[in-house]
């Protein structure tokens, strides 16, 4: 059982793998912290190609989701995984913002749970 729960596995029952992207990527992008060019897809249909600095990886019953700054938006976005049309690492990195950003991510709970 220790090997199964090693901190490098994962396993996420019931969340399917979206076409066309590759999580391992995203994954690797986000401890590499390497910015990903992402052409997506609103819950509209609405194309837009976003250039994001990745800092989390969600998994739901129902899709992954990408949470990361949004270089368009200037502030951290949710990005569902099934959405994503395309992604791209762009050889070009955010070191040493990663934990700033998932903490401002974070501080975001607290003040969403504030009445």
């Amino acid at each position: 059982m220790r090997d199964s729960l090693a901190p490098r596995t994962l396993h996420a029952w019931g969340s399917v793998a979206p076409e066309g992207l590759d999580l391992g990527l995203v994954r690797a992008a986000i401890r590499a912290e390497e910015k990903l060019s992402l052409d997506y897809r609103d819950e509209q249909g609405r194309a837009t190609q976003r250039i994001i600095q990745p800092i989390a990886l969600i998994y739901y019953s129902e899709t992954a989701t990408i949470v990361g700054w949004c270089e368009l938006r200037h502030a951290l976005r949710n990005f569902r995984a099934d959405r994503v049309a395309e992604c791209q690492p762009t050889g070009t990195y955010f070191q040493g913002e990663g934990d700033r950003l998932r903490s401002l991510w974070m501080e975001g709970w607290s003040r969403a749970a504030s009445p």
